[in-house]
């Protein structure tokens, strides 16, 4: 009798199904998140509080300060580095008289305001880029920079320097014209480009280390449509036409290169005036991407197999289909993005540098013989300004690692020995996933760091704002 449960090939694919649907429980209290998305960190503190006006904002300010508390800055969670984890001082703390407080921003979202003749947008810094999205759409606007995910609220995304992919597109601070900040001392001011520039360009993209962004003003765009064009190629023919690949016609490219195998996905999308044509059903899609990420995680419990399978996932069972499509923007820009949870470290190298450093992962997998259960994904980001910014004076390629099921694997090769490697070209890590650099190593990646330290001590002299992230990589600064 064929009994599913029991069969050993289909055993595997139904424990991962099973491993996902566990994984994908509510981790939200309200507005505020329990935990980061991978579930690596808990968020929790002493004294939380869900802010939905500017005074709760500065209200919880002036109590943490009379009381001697850190405070958190929580937005959707979704980074998989500890940015928004109290630090273990202050948890332990919390259950004394001092501790941390959480301010959970997702209760402080919405529209601001709407200048249609300049595409000019203000939201609250609460905002979740899928709200944005919707109040995008309703007035016929879109961002040039966008994505592959919009859970993340827009003060979030900004903080940790979210970007999507295109050498001609900065990252999303970029389309920033002024932030609203609230800080240690409960001042609120605002700072753009031709009013208190050096907190603009510091605080944009701070880590949450500067005080509360409630309010954030973009720069819109009136709303397109894309072609997008996906192609399978050799690795010989990506390192040989590297430049026209990544800088050529196509405004956006990004890359999927699966280890192991020698082939890569190039997907590139230049506006049109077309109409949508050549999609598939949403729920399809998410269908297709689901069952294939639960059949990669299957594979992670017998590690030496995954090379074979992405290999016949790559040549025969279309997981990588070549084809074109026309799609509103933020179809385009947007990734179905479903389970399992995975750590995941992503570095951003020199654009000068980037075949360079991809063959150097690649030697690196081949000669530790490290089994990859996912593709690597490449996109590229043109320089801008911001002092702790990844493409702070250079343009970058960003190299996004993860793995499925493989925690040793990733903490070994991916986060902490590629890191390192990676780090000698000059590569900076992204600051919402997972990396092990040090603080000093971390110094000398950023022409601005002491400027950033300076301002730190301006803004927030006794160190309120000093998540773990903080001052872990600001350790040898003494900011908190």
């Amino acid at each position: 009798m064929f009994i599913p449960f029991l069969n050993p090939t289909l055993f595997p694919i139904i424990l991962a199904l099973v491993y996902a649907l566990w994984n994908s429980g509510d981790r939200f209290d309200g507005c505020c998140p329990t935990s980061n998305w991978e579930k690596r960190y808990s968020l929790r503190s002493s004294t939380v509080i869900r802010p939905k006006s500017l005074e709760n904002i500065t209200s919880a300010i002036q109590f943490a300060r009379e009381h001697n508390k850190q405070v958190t800055i929580i937005g959707s969670g979704h980074s998989w580095s500890d940015i928004a984890q109290p630090h273990a001082d202050d948890i332990q703390a919390s259950q004394s008289r001092n501790g941390s407080v959480a301010l959970c921003m997702r209760c402080f979202s919405g529209l601001v305001g709407i200048d249609a003749e300049k595409k000019v947008v203000t939201v609250l810094g609460g905002t979740t880029l899928a709200q944005l999205m919707g109040i995008l759409h309703e007035h016929e606007l879109a961002l040039d920079v966008w994505p592959s995910i919009s859970d993340q609220t827009i003060a979030g995304a900004l903080a940790t320097g979210t970007h999507g992919t295109g050498t001609s597109h900065g990252n999303l601070c970029t389309l920033v014209i002024a932030i609203e900040l609230v800080t240690a001392d409960g001042t609120v001011l605002t700072a753009s480009r031709e009013s208190e520039r050096d907190i603009f360009q510091a605080a944009t993209l701070g880590l949450g280390m500067f005080g509360v962004i409630t309010k954030v003003t973009l720069q819109a765009t009136a709303t397109f449509n894309l072609v997008e064009q996906k192609v399978l190629i050799t690795d010989e023919e990506l390192y040989e036409n590297f430049e026209s690949i990544t800088n050529g016609d196509a405004e956006y490219v990004k890359l999927w290169k699966v280890e192991g195998v020698g082939m890569t996905q190039v997907y590139s999308s230049s506006r049109t005036q077309d109409p949508p044509r050549g999609n598939k059903a949403r729920w399809f899609s998410d269908l297709k991407i689901w069952l294939l990420e639960s059949l990669l995680l299957a594979v992670s419990l017998y590690p030496s197999y995954s090379t074979s399978l992405l290999r016949f996932l790559t040549h025969y069972a279309d997981a990588f289909p070549v084809g074109e499509r026309v799609s509103v923007w933020d179809d385009v820009f947007n990734v179905p993005h479903r389970l399992p949870l995975h750590p995941e470290s992503e570095f951003a190298v020199p654009l000068e540098r980037a075949a360079e450093a991809l063959q150097l992962i690649t030697k690196y997998v081949e000669d530790q013989s490290v089994p990859c259960t996912m593709p690597i994904e490449v996109r590229f980001v043109a320089a801008d300004d911001f002092w702790l910014s990844n493409e702070y004076n250079t343009s970058t390629c960003h190299i996004t690692m993860l793995t499925y099921g493989q925690e040793d694997t990733f903490h070994t090769h991916f986060s902490t020995s590629l890191g390192a490697e990676l780090a000698k070209i000059g590569a900076r890590p992204h600051w919402g996933k997972i990396f092990n650099m040090t603080s000093a190593t971390m110094g000398s990646l950023y022409p601005k760091w002491h400027e950033v330290v300076a301002m730190k001590r301006k803004l927030d002299p006794s160190g309120m704002f000093c998540g773990a992230l903080v001052r872990r990589v600001f350790s040898d600064w003494q900011v908190c």
